[in-house]
């Protein structure tokens, strides 16, 4: 049995290159240029591209290094990059993507070739113009990274073989622009023991397994750029708030929402793997410059709706769900003495929500409107006129059983 040999190019595109292992660009939409420092591929939806040796007798091995370099030409936050290992034939495999605006994800592909499952997600702030997009393959075992710098490390038995590799650009673009990305440097490299079994492979590979959160995360000023921990942080770019900044300060994140256009909103996503569905979070707010307005903490923030826990600075608290048709509804509110600062915390554990402010449990209550996990959120709320800072600190994430 023969197995694939290394094969590098700096245009991964069909007729750029002398060699054959490159389809056309899978997508309605998808065109390709050839130039002199890559292939330029443009869309205004989803485009693929398999890469699969020319010796129709070979084989992927086990065992597998691929790269790719990836300019974002447009600037269009909707646009992601990367590629799918494990592709089966005809449908399935586990895909990494990376964003324009920083955020990353794995997800798995079904062989029905419409279930998507996510596995991992994080985001990346401050990304060059240009990315390299690397994957590290030992049977199920795979290692994703980014400039070179390793952002998740996983185990997903559902697929261990692949028959081909794809080479992924999507853009997501609401208005339906156009938007390109230009490819080069790609290479792909059989690693050594690439002929074990996956078995054999799963057994000596260094990947890590995806743990499960077991212990707290702490962060004194949290965010990003501010938490030097491994804790990933979600710029307000994420959530396109254009009006919405922040800083870090000398004590605290400090998050600042000029009016109510936007929500003032900078996400946790872990550190790197899903976040659990039941947990705690405790975050020190200094609303002092708050000018009226209101500090806020959101927790299983995703397509199902959210749980708010909203402290302002005259003293007032409220605990509320929000729906997936974007419906609010109270489970609790009420009145603390006013101060400069307050210690919040926000637990959801199956369907009980849980509200405290300064050690003191303010409100629990039974929900199950939203029971799925999601990232979480540190928010500005302004006043109805007026700009507002908070100041974020403290921050403690602890999961529940």
């Amino acid at each position: 049995m023969s197995y694939y040999q290394s094969f590098s190019t700096n245009t991964p595109a069909q007729q750029c290159d002398s060699s054959s292992d490159f389809s056309n660009a899978q997508g309605s939409h998808a065109t390709y240029q050839c130039k002199s420092n890559g292939a330029l591929y443009t869309t205004t939806d989803n485009a693929q591209m398999f890469f699969n040796e020319s010796d129709t007798n070979a084989q992927f091995p086990s065992s597998y290094e691929l790269s790719v370099s990836a300019q974002f030409v447009t600037s269009q936050e909707t646009v992601s990059v990367g590629f799918e290992v494990h592709h089966q034939d005809p449908h399935g495999g586990q895909i990494f993507l990376l964003s324009n605006n920083g955020l990353w994800e794995v997800t798995r592909l079904g062989t029905d070739n419409k279930t998507l499952t996510v596995l991992a997600r994080g985001f990346l702030n401050n990304l060059p113009s240009t990315d390299s997009i690397s994957a590290n393959v030992q049977g199920e075992n795979i290692i994703f990274s980014v400039n070179g710098k390793q952002v998740i490390s996983l185990a997903d038995t559902t697929y261990s073989t692949t028959h081909d590799i794809l080479l992924m650009y999507y853009n997501n673009d609401p208005n339906g622009n156009s938007a390109s990305v230009l490819f080069s440097n790609f290479s792909f490299k059989p690693e050594s023991g690439s002929g074990l079994a996956s078995s054999a492979v799963a057994a000596t590979a260094t990947a890590e397994v995806q743990p499960s959160y077991t212990q707290p995360y702490t962060a004194q000023i949290p965010g990003p750029g501010c938490d030097t921990g491994a804790g990933q942080w979600a710029s307000p770019n994420y959530d396109t708030q254009v009006t919405t900044t922040f800083q870090c300060g000398a004590n605290a994140l400090e998050i600042t929402q000029p009016d109510q256009t936007n929500i003032g909103l900078i996400r946790y996503l872990g550190q790197g793997y899903l976040l659990p569905v039941n947990y705690k979070v405790q975050v020190t707010e200094d609303l002092s410059k708050a000018n009226n307005g209101c500090g806020v903490i959101s927790t299983r923030r995703n397509a199902s709706g959210m749980y708010i826990y909203i402290v302002c600075s005259d003293g007032s608290w409220v605990m509320q769900s929000l729906d997936s048709n974007n419906k609010f509804t109270s489970l609790a509110s009420g009145n603390v003495a006013v101060a400069k600062t307050y210690t919040v915390t926000a637990e959801v554990n199956g369907s009980s929500i849980a509200m405290y402010i300064n050690s003191v449990k303010v409100a629990v209550a039974t929900d199950t409107t939203d029971t799925t996990t999601g990232t979480l959120g540190l928010q500005t709320f302004p006043p109805q006129s007026g700009s507002s800072t908070v100041g974020f600190s403290n921050f403690v994430f602890t999961p529940l059983p």
